[in-house]
């Protein structure tokens, strides 16, 4: 090949270069930075609600368990039906709600389920003591629902914490992309 033959061929790889493969390699860095970006900010914003999910899934676990037991306990009470309809309809309440969280349309909606959740497990403690107190039936059954409903309870509280937590860090938190 000639020299001015190469030349040419450089001096149209270097324009091919500069007008072709350098912007669309820079398009290429720019794309990739911001999908590094959106990854970040996902795992910010985002990472808690593995957490919540986690928690949900064992809250959904315990509460389904503990309304079967609440249902086997209103079974072996005689009579005050009224009553074992109220420990009844709470205490299967806490799972209903918690369960419909999982299919919360928002973060607000979510909390307010699990919120309604805490109040039925609130209910069905003030259920279980007045059960136990007026030895309605034998005290050994109660013991264990009412430690299970303490540890439903909990959960409920941290898990309602956590989400307006993120809520707020969500909130506060500003990023600023620049070019």
């Amino acid at each position: 090949m000639k020299y001015a033959t190469r030349m040419k061929c450089a001096s149209h790889m270097k324009e091919r270069i500069l007008s072709h493969i350098l912007p669309t390699a820079k398009y290429f860095i720019i794309r990739r930075i911001i999908s590094y970006c959106a990854a970040i900010f996902h795992l910010i914003c985002y990472n808690v609600s593995a957490v919540i999910w986690m928690k949900e899934n064992k809250l959904v676990d315990l509460s389904m368990d503990f309304s079967v037991k609440i249902l086997k306990l209103c079974e072996t009470v005689k009579g005050h039906y009224s009553l074992v309809n109220q420990l009844e309809r709470s205490g299967t309440s806490i799972g209903a709600n918690i369960h419909e969280a999982n299919y919360a349309h928002s973060k607000a909606d979510f909390v307010a389920k699990l919120q309604i959740a805490l109040k039925e497990c609130y209910e069905t403690e003030y259920w279980l003591e007045l059960f136990s107190k007026s030895e309605l039936t034998d005290k050994s059954l109660f013991k264990p629902l009412f430690d299970q409903c303490g540890t439903i309870r909990r959960i409920l509280i941290a898990s309602i914490n956590t989400a307006k937590q993120t809520d707020n860090q969500r909130s506060n938190f500003s990023p600023s992309v620049s070019f």
